[in-house]
């Protein structure tokens, strides 16, 4: 935001809020699957480091972009790329544990002791789309509220220029 009478604190919140979910959701299981000890799961962490660095970088660049009046025009870019990076690693790993071709699958195979174990998804899952949630709520009240203050401006400068005429 530009300067701090614009700023939105519940929209800041929300995003801040949402960031965390993002990055706690990291750390829960995001596949889930019965072995010989009872149930053994695996988070996106664990699947696909690169891919969770790289979400994590998103996330990081959102929150610089909130503050950060040098990236305000690129906000909404910048909040696409890091929600879809909150659903990519999680969806990878589902599909790289889902099908035989990965070795995440052969993975599970031998952690599990079956020779088709049942892959299911994790609370991770459920816990990224409510942190995704809240980010994308958060930047759309910041975008809300900076137009709705563009526009006050924007009618000042109006009554302004004709009271003066």
């Amino acid at each position: 935001m530009s300067n701090p009478q614009s700023r939105d604190d519940l929209g800041i919140a929300l995003l801040s809020v949402g960031i965390v979910i993002a990055v706690v959701a990291t750390l829960l299981p995001v596949v889930q699957f019965r072995g010989g000890s009872g149930m053994m799961s695996l988070t996106t962490w664990q699947i696909l480091p690169w891919f969770t660095k790289l979400k994590l970088v998103a996330l990081a660049l959102l929150m610089a972009a909130a503050f950060l009046p040098q990236l305000e025009k690129w906000r909404l870019s910048i909040a696409a790329v890091a929600i879809l990076m909150v659903f990519i690693p999680a969806v990878s790993s589902f599909i790289s544990a889902v099908y035989a071709w990965g070795s995440v699958r052969a993975d599970i195979v031998r952690l599990s002791g079956q020779r088709s174990p049942f892959v299911h998804p994790g609370i991770g899952n459920a816990v990224l789309v409510f942190g995704a949630l809240l980010v994308g709520a958060g930047v759309w009240r910041i975008e809300q509220v900076k137009a709705r203050l563009a526009g006050a401006a924007a009618g000042q400068d109006r009554a302004a220029q004709t009271a003066g005429a």
